[in-house]
């Protein structure tokens, strides 16, 4: 049985995110990994055995793990709880087995966390026994209630002219606003939040995402990687930047979702700008090349600043 939801619509309904008298069989579609992360941080620990979820990959939920896990009662029982990462990428047998076959979970709970809404998420929520929950994208035009909630959460309360102002600078996605609201509370702890304020803070950023995207879009490679290499960053801010890259640069291979705009932000109209200028192909490597990036700040490969300084060396 599904259920489709806002992010702010399901926070506000479910704030404990499963229900503790509907233990059982869980398919949770999120739009973003901060709203799974967001799920599963809202379970009370005095929910699970031991207090916590085990954490599973499709590649680890295999027959063999089910048929021993949930289908088998061992000596002294199993009440563990399990939350399944990249569940869209569990294999075929076991997905036939989850479709076709019970499991023996009234004690416990068992999340799949897909990542992309698939044919296969959508045959399991047809399933009485499974809870299976949707929690939806905003819609462009939805982009304040997607600020308003993350500054509940966060504790960060933003005047009219500061909400404003940071739906205008920044692209509305979970990360941007999430990330420069706790910037906001670091510096400005139980404040409301003017322009000048968010200003100081917009200044300070240290990676500044949108600065470095705009010069890489715009083809300015050689100050793209002078500020690159500039700034002080972990290998967790660097994979960040380097999968919205990825995500950037492929706005720009394809920006026709900006037909369905009424309204253009600031973001928008660099995208729109900079899709003349880059070949489709040449656009698509970019998207390879920041992938493989990801990787290796992912990986926390010590040779990733040698091979930033060396590009940065080849737009001489």
């Amino acid at each position: 049985m599904r259920s489709k939801w806002k992010l702010w619509d399901f926070f506000k309904a479910n704030p404990r995110s499963v229900d503790p008298d509907k233990k059982g069989l869980y398919a949770v579609h999120c739009f973003d990994p901060i709203v799974m992360k967001l799920f599963k941080d809202q379970i009370p620990s005095g929910d699970l055995d031991g207090g916590k979820l085990r954490i599973l990959t499709a590649k680890d939920f295999t027959n063999d793990w089910i048929e021993q896990n949930l289908q088998t009662l061992g000596l002294f029982g199993n009440s563990e709880s399990y939350l399944v990462h990249f569940a869209q990428d569990i294999p075929k047998d076991v997905q036939e087995k989850l479709l076709s076959e019970d499991f023996l979970l009234d004690d416990r709970y068992v999340i799949l966390s897909f990542e992309r809404e698939t044919d296969f998420y959508k045959e399991l929520v047809k399933k009485d026994e499974v809870i299976g929950i949707d929690i939806q994208a905003p819609m462009f035009w939805e982009n304040r209630e997607l600020l308003e909630f993350f500054s509940a959460q966060t504790g960060v309360y933003l005047d009219y002219s500061a909400a404003q102002k940071l739906q205008e600078s920044v692209e509305a996605t979970c990360s941007n606003y999430l990330n420069i609201l706790e910037q906001l509370k670091i510096n400005f702890e139980n404040e409301s939040i003017t322009v000048d304020k968010l200003d100081e803070v917009l200044s300070k950023e240290k990676l500044d995402q949108f600065m470095l995207a705009e010069l890489f879009s715009t083809k300015k490679f050689t100050v793209f990687y002078k500020q690159l290499l500039s700034v002080t960053h972990g290998d967790d801010s660097l994979q960040r930047f380097f999968a919205f890259m990825q995500k950037h640069m492929g706005k720009i291979c394809d920006s026709s979702y900006l037909n369905s705009k009424k309204k253009l932000s600031k973001y928008d109209r660099q995208i729109l700008s900079c899709s003349k200028i880059w070949k489709k192909d040449d656009a698509m490597r970019s998207i390879d090349y920041f992938k493989d990036l990801e990787v290796e700040a992912r990986l926390r490969k010590p040779l990733l600043s040698q091979r930033l300084r060396r590009d940065y060396l080849r737009t001489f």
